[in-house]
């Protein structure tokens, strides 16, 4: 094998008394605090321009159109299935394949160009995503992975899963603009980002069984215009805080449990699934 080179609620129809207005100038977001009924709470005007995308298979990393394997027990195996789908038009109809134990993807491999979703099973660094020009989600299982920040198909993917695995080198969300989902299950992103204000398109975050250390108080959802569901969950001792941002009246579903929450923090929590229920239709 041959290596690549290495719904903002309407202010028309509430009876409101605007106390004041801020905006972030580097996000354009406006939030303006209104009195409703005597309790204060936020309006976020920054609206959601970005498109969803569907979610591969609900994160099954075992569910891929082909798997290939770097070690000799199953080196002809993986050999007669790279001929079978890659000599004619078969290669085309590809949308997802696993590689394990691999560091570097060969470069052969790009002949499946329609490729959108990647299973990454390596104890080692992996380099070579960029040869899929299509890629929208990757999949971390088992894996040890040290990120290049440089690499270009983190400024394109829109999702990326984990699962007992470790990620490094993802220092700021900037460089992944269009990211919709996150998903890590007994996982680490480590560090995690501190900008996550700069994901305008994120839909779903899962922290779920998190190993690490996140301030959740140093995060606004205010500031993501996106969100729909929002899960913070471990018993590893990962956690701190709640997020900002919860006290907006937008229905976005929110999960946080973990060691330190205060009883203050719960019922902030609670007031806010409160919210939703009643706005449910």
């Amino acid at each position: 094998m041959i290596g690549c080179e290495t719904k903002s609620p309407n202010k028309k129809a509430v009876e409101s008394n605007v106390k004041s207005d801020t905006t972030d100038l580097s996000t354009k977001t406006t939030i303006e605090v209104v009195e409703k009924s005597g309790e204060p709470y936020k309006v976020i005007t920054e609206k959601c321009n970005c498109s969803d995308f569907n979610k591969f298979k609900n994160y099954r990393y075992y569910d891929t159109d082909l798997s290939f394997y770097n070690h000799n027990l199953s080196g002809n195996k993986s050999d007669s299935i790279f001929k079978r789908y890659s000599s004619d038009s078969l290669r085309l109809t590809i949308k997802s394949i696993r590689f394990s134990m691999f560091d570097t993807i060969p470069e052969k491999f790009s002949v499946f160009e329609n490729v959108e979703h990647i299973v990454i099973e390596s104890r080692k660094n992996i380099s070579c995503l960029n040869n899929f020009p299509n890629l929208k989600s990757v999949f971390f299982w088992g894996s040890q992975i040290d990120i290049n920040p440089s690499d270009k198909w983190l400024n394109k993917i829109e999702g990326i899963y984990a699962e007992k695995s470790v990620v490094r080198g993802l220092k700021s969300f900037s460089i992944t603009p269009n990211l919709k989902e996150i998903y890590f299950g007994h996982a680490r992103l480590e560090p995690f980002p501190t900008d996550f204000d700069k994901l305008k398109c994120l839909r779903r975050i899962t922290l779920g069984a998190y190993r690490g250390d996140i301030d959740l108080s140093k995060i606004d959802l205010a500031l993501n215009p996106c969100i729909e569901r929002v899960e913070f969950n471990t018993w590893y001792d990962a956690f701190s805080g709640i997020p900002k941002g919860i006290d907006t009246y937008r229905t976005f579903k929110l999960i946080i449990n973990h060691q330190k929450l205060t009883k203050e923090e719960k019922e902030i929590i609670k007031a806010h699934n409160n919210r939703n229920k009643q706005a449910s239709p």
